[in-house]
């Protein structure tokens, strides 16, 4: 009893400390917070709720060493507290990556992954129920692209570890996560974080989901009439084929000819076209890796067309010699002048 009430009171004297005017107190106060809670210490659901809303409000430090800390002492308190506090702290984390100070996100969204690393197994369903809707409406927020990104970003963190939790969401994610892929998103930034999250969600997804998810990509491709659009969508498929490995099988038959067709043909050198068909080969080469059986009866093709570039060359080019040999001669014929000036300033 009388070491719970040291470390009680020790408690209280450090929630005190990190409001203190001194910055260097408050980091210390957090610091020793940090290593007080991993101590065999209990706590009431009072003291519980005052510790979550103390590491909080260090979030939004002036000084970025206390920020930090307070990052680091989340992770330790998520495992001391009761799942309603847990509850609590990513509900308040995403209501600041949402709607908090533009320049402390970064901070906030640190907080939210940190949580959804450490967060014991028992309280995911429950705690990310709530945030996959929360996240998702990050996720639409188009005037604001850093909320966006911040957003899938932790998005793709939580349906890696909680993915089978929120199976009920997935079919939300599919629709708004997908939208970011299409014409009216300009950012090249948001479309690969909407790729990581969309291949961390197939992780978990149903084999009618899937189904859905590969059917789109194949359709939205053979739609499309911008390079880059393709681009993205193919590249997309290639790593959602790395993270279902074998599962991806049963769609190969549909998806290697629209990769062979867009590797296009050897003669087009163009830039476009080249990272185009680079993307391509990457996606076959995954699908080699992962289900060589299922594509077997594919790699006849598949072969032919890998030769046909192994033969070609895109970044050779006879002619370029040419302006090297004159460059030569006139560095030939300065050395010559510059040694006649020697031979004059000599005499």
């Amino acid at each position: 009893k009388r070491k719970e009430a040291m470390s009680t009171a020790s408690l209280n004297l450090l929630l005190e400390q990190t409001a203190d005017w001194d910055k260097d107190n408050r980091y210390m106060a957090t610091s020793d917070l940090c290593t007080e809670l991993q101590k065999e210490v209990k706590m009431d659901a009072t003291m519980e709720r005052r510790i979550c809303a103390a590491v909080l409000k260090q979030l939004d430090d002036q000084s970025n060493d206390v920020q930090s800390m307070a990052v680091k002492c989340l992770g330790v308190l998520l495992k001391k507290v009761q799942k309603t506090q847990v509850g609590e702290i990513a509900d308040k984390l995403c209501s600041l990556i949402l709607d908090g100070k533009d320049e402390l996100r970064d901070i906030y969204s640190i907080g939210l992954k940190t949580l959804l690393k450490d967060m014991p197994d028992e309280m995911g369903a429950t705690v990310c129920d709530k945030l996959t809707k929360r996240l998702l409406s990050g996720v639409q927020q188009g005037a604001k692209v850093d909320v966006k990104l911040e957003s899938l970003e932790n998005l793709t963190d939580l349906l890696k570890r909680f993915g089978s939790e929120v199976s009920q969401d997935h079919g939300a994610v599919l629709e708004i996560v997908l939208a970011q892929l299409g014409p009216g998103e300009k950012k090249a930034v948001v479309k690969k974080r909407a790729a990581s999250c969309l291949a961390a969600l197939a992780t978990s997804a149903s084999d009618e989901l899937l189904e859905t998810l590969f059917g789109t990509l194949l359709e939205r491709i053979e739609a499309g009439d911008e390079v880059e659009c393709t681009r993205t969508l193919i590249q997309t498929i290639g790593t959602i084929s790395r993270t279902v490995g074998g599962r991806l099988g049963q769609h190969l038959d549909a998806v290697v000819p629209v990769f062979v067709r867009h590797v296009g043909d050897a003669g087009d050198d163009a830039n476009e076209a080249n990272e185009l068909r680079e993307n391509c080969f990457q996606g076959l080469e995954s699908f080699v890796l992962r289900c060589p059986r299922e594509i077997a009866k594919h790699l006849d093709a598949l072969v032919e067309c890998a030769l046909a570039f192994a033969k070609y060359d895109p970044n050779y080019d006879d002619e370029a010699e040419e302006p090297m040999e004159e460059d030569d001669e006139y560095e030939q014929e300065e050395d010559e002048y510059d040694g006649e000036d020697d031979d004059d300033d000599s005499s």
